[in-house]
């Protein structure tokens, strides 16, 4: 995938976004996990980073990337974040099936209920989100202040501006999405801002 990443970044990030995250993100939601079991994968994908973008990778880049495009991340999701968030949600979103299965129907009680189930989950999720998105914008206001003065500036602007959500679009030759490895790199805030360092983009 890193090697991918260096020749064509933006179908690879598209891979990435829509199916290879959604794996591992899946076996988060099912096996209980510690942070630390995934930090292999959060090396990997700072590898993949750097072959993204084409330049190296700092430990404070690789955070402010592990973040959603609206927090000028690349839509990376940092798996030693995300895997306690992730069971959590999928304990709570399932709690009435499981318990539906595990003890039967409540004798004194309405039989289970499909539809509460639906709604039981989609709070879970939407509480998720919510809780997620909370973290991620403490996550990027923290590394801000981590970043020389003059960098700060271009990520907070690029967020501020929005000019970021359009990382997760997938490449379309009818609606001109699909970009060449120099546009996308220089299009998209989050390696723009990278570049910025050695001088090569601003």
């Amino acid at each position: 995938m890193a090697e991918a990443a260096a020749k064509c970044p933006q179908a690879t990030h598209t891979a990435l976004m829509t199916s290879l995250q959604a794996e591992w993100d899946f076996l988060m939601r099912v096996i209980p996990e510690e942070p630390a079991t995934f930090e292999p994968l959060r090396d990997a994908l700072t590898h993949y980073l750097f072959q993204l973008g084409d330049h190296a990778v700092t430990p404070i880049e690789a955070k402010l990337m592990m973040l959603p495009a609206r927090h000028g991340g690349m839509e990376v999701r940092d798996p030693m974040q995300r895997v306690a968030a992730a069971y959590e949600t999928s304990t709570k979103g399932t709690s009435l099936l499981v318990s539906t299965i595990q003890d039967g129907d409540p004798l004194d009680g309405p039989p289970f209920n499909p539809f509460q189930h639906r709604a039981v989950m989609q709070q879970a999720v939407s509480e998720g989100k919510q809780a997620g998105d909370e973290a991620a914008r403490e996550r990027f206001d923290d590394t801000l202040q981590e970043l020389h003065p003059e960098r700060r500036q271009v990520v907070h602007r690029a967020v501020e501006a929005k000019t970021a959500g359009w990382v997760t679009y997938r490449p379309n030759a009818k609606d001109h999405t699909d970009l060449t490895p120099a546009e996308y790199r220089d299009d998209s805030p989050p390696l723009r801002v990278r570049a910025s360092r050695d001088g090569h983009a601003l």
